[in-house]
């Protein structure tokens, strides 16, 4: 039985070259920034989405104070954007 090209070390990385090839983050202004939230662990209660982190830290802060929670998760998203390589392969 063979193995498939992608789970072969020389298939993989040849996938991980052309990902890098095809994969470019964009980091101009026509780029959505990075989104930032976070969630309270103790009552899963979340802040709303933000482009600041500083704002995400303020929530936690405020959250804390009315609650005495002290424990939380923060979720970044960012985006990117996958273009073909010249030749189309």
């Amino acid at each position: 039985m063979g193995v498939w090209p992608q789970y072969h070390p020389a298939g993989r990385r040849r996938v991980q070259e052309r990902l890098a090839t095809y994969l470019q983050q964009l980091l101009d202004d026509q780029s959505p920034h990075p989104m930032f939230w976070a969630a309270c662990m103790t009552c899963e209660e979340q802040s709303p989405g933000a482009d600041d982190p500083d704002a995400l830290q303020l929530w936690c802060l405020q959250h804390s104070g009315r609650t005495s929670h002290e424990s939380f998760r923060c979720e970044i998203t960012t985006h990117g954007r996958v273009f073909p390589a010249n030749d189309g392969t």
